[in-house]
């Protein structure tokens, strides 16, 4: 995120949403790691490219399960919840890996 002023984030609308993106996430994550959880992230511009290297699946087969799951648990299902469905996915793959799930 640009280093915006307070004034400048204000200043426009969508703005605002950006930033209240990053303190949710900086939230999430700082909670996380208090809490001395695992913490599994995603690049914002390729999460589900990164999903699907990390899963060793392509990227049919990784839309394919995040599409069974969005039947499965509703609406909303747009690109937010795809994103962290796929980066529990992930969370969920290294844990199963490491012995613990």
């Amino acid at each position: 995120m640009p280093n915006w002023s307070t004034d400048q984030i204000l200043a426009v609308h969508v703005r605002m949403h950006k930033a209240e993106g990053e303190l949710f996430r900086d939230v999430l994550v700082a909670g996380a790691r208090a809490c001395d959880l695992q913490l599994t992230t995603l690049p914002d511009k390729s999460a589900l490219d990164d999903a699907a290297r990390r899963l060793d699946l392509t990227h049919a087969r990784l839309n394919a399960h995040l599409a069974a799951l969005g039947r499965s648990a509703g609406p909303p299902w747009g690109k937010d919840q795809k994103e962290a469905a796929a980066a529990a996915l992930v969370a969920l793959g290294r844990a199963k890996r490491a012995g613990v799930a």
